[in-house]
């Protein structure tokens, strides 16, 4: 047989430009974003001025498109979306940097227009229509600001008008570009909002408003934590932070710059305002509001505060990192003892799957098996993801732990006649039928004979299920 030959740019070359040419032409009445890309590259091989006007042909398009676009074709518009971009931010920008600017100014400005008629449930849209707002940054940074209080105007108008919080990213882009005098212009702009619109005015009764008022401070606060960010400013992003309508929104960002500042005491008083019921709380990880939290109180030097509050988040969702952050930095021949007692508030915690959860991901199996072995009424065997993760884990040294696990994930598909899932149940069934191979005849479960006797009887009628169980390799 010959070899296939790779297509490569040297290979493409070596076809010659009429038939690359055919085969481009044969590919656009096919694709239509690459017709549209290949249009922009014809438009930009007669200079910027027909680029330009093809760009913003394109743009307007957008804007004035009626159709709507399911989520099947967002990832077509947004590669369209993204080849403008390409355009402006290449060919466009190195020969008419303003130019460049006023189309990424027309892309923005068309985003409700694009958003209203959109399924962007995959984020896809909007994800290309930010990096506009990143790009126009760039572009401004390149092309330089010739009147900072009309750039001021634009962008404090788009802040605004900002119903789908695709430019929410758009005072940070510009602020490097804006220079000293330009952040000062945009900064009287929204100050003269949060001026406009009190904190403490009692609710008017129109609903309409009212939301207008919060939305406006809300957006003028955002901005100007923004500029403050941009020039470096911790004080002027925690003033900022007060006057926003949703403070709290904000409580974590203020003491991760405070942090940063090196101080950690008004990083937790910034903290200590989020109710303890708040869901910010619930850090999994320990990179959020208690890990934020750790490190004002390490930075302080109160180790047993931390380490109360590590134990604390422990005790309560059983999440491994603040166990493991805790016994770090316990004295030695001290962590054997507090490990034990982890372990053994696992096994009577009130959820048998948090707690398998957590002793498979420790790791202490021998215990984990106990857990299946003691709680097995407790398993739901809905629970796909972590139960397979822990028969992986339990297989080889646990086989009738893991022969739980599987059988609970089986008797569940039954028990729900889910006939889409009999496939999945067959194999598992099969992975039971192999470790019954490995377990002793004193266990304490069912034998794999046993089992399948009182699956027949129980789900005898379900005659979709058994011949996958066949098909599995398991004697019926």
């Amino acid at each position: 047989m010959p070899r296939k030959t790779t297509i490569t740019e040297a290979t493409l070359r070596s076809l010659g430009p009429k038939r690359l040419a055919a085969l481009v032409l044969e590919a656009c009445q096919r694709d239509d974003v690459l017709k549209k890309k290949v249009r922009m590259m014809l438009a930009a091989k007669g200079g910027s001025d027909a680029l330009d006007a093809e760009l913003k042909t394109r743009i307007k398009s957008l804007q004035t498109g009626r159709s709507f676009v399911d989520w099947r074709e967002a990832g077509n518009l947004a590669a369209i979306i993204d080849t403008i971009r390409a355009g402006i931010t290449g060919e466009l920008v190195a020969e008419s940097p303003g130019a460049a600017v006023a189309r990424l100014w027309q892309l923005i400005d068309a985003t409700d227009s694009i958003m209203e008629r959109v399924d962007d449930s995959g984020g896809m849209i909007s994800s290309s229509l930010r990096a506009a707002v990143v790009d126009l940054g760039a572009v401004l940074a390149k092309a330089g600001v010739d009147d900072a209080d009309i750039l001021a105007r634009k962008v404090h108008a788009s802040t605004l008008d900002n119903g789908y919080g695709v430019v929410d990213g758009l005072v940070q882009a510009v602020a490097p570009a804006f220079g000293p005098k330009g952040r000062a212009a945009l900064r009287a702009y929204f100050e003269q909002d949060i001026a406009a619109t009190s904190p403490t005015a009692w609710p008017t009764g129109d609903g309409a408003r009212d939301y207008e008022r919060d939305r406006r401070r809300f957006a003028a606060a955002k901005g100007l934590m923004d500029l403050a960010d941009a020039e470096d400013d911790v004080d002027a992003f925690l003033c900022a932070a007060e006057l926003s309508p949703y403070k709290i929104a904000y409580i974590d960002k203020a003491a991760k710059r405070l942090l940063k500042a090196k101080r950690p005491a008004e990083a937790l008083a910034w903290l200590d305002r989020l109710p303890p019921d708040h869901f910010e709380w619930r850090d999994a990880t320990g990179d959020g509001v208690v890990g934020i939290k750790l490190q004002a109180l390490d930075a302080l030097g109160r180790n047993d505060e931390a380490q109360a509050l590590r134990w604390e988040m422990f005790e309560r969702y059983l999440w491994p990192v603040y166990l493991r952050e805790h016994v770090k930095r316990l004295p030695d021949f001290e962590d054997e003892p507090v490990i034990r007692k982890a372990v053994a508030h696992a096994m009577a915690h009130r959820s048998v799957l948090e707690a398998l959860s957590f002793l498979v991901a420790w790791p202490d199996l021998d215990a984990a098996a106990r857990l299946v072995a003691t709680r097995a009424d407790e398993i739901d065997g809905r629970h796909y993801d972590l139960l397979n993760t822990a028969i992986d884990r339990l297989e080889e040294k646990h086989p009738v732990a893991a022969t739980i696990l599987l059988r609970a994930k089986i008797d569940s598909v039954l028990a729900r006649a889910s006939s889409t899932q009999y496939r999945h149940a067959a194999r598992d069934l099969a992975r039971a039928a192999a470790l019954a191979l490995r377990i002793e005849a004193a266990a304490t479960i069912p034998t794999h004979e046993a089992y399948m006797a009182d699956l027949k009887a129980r789900h005898a009628r379900k005659t979709s299920f058994w011949p996958k169980v066949a098909e599995a390799g398991v004697d019926i």
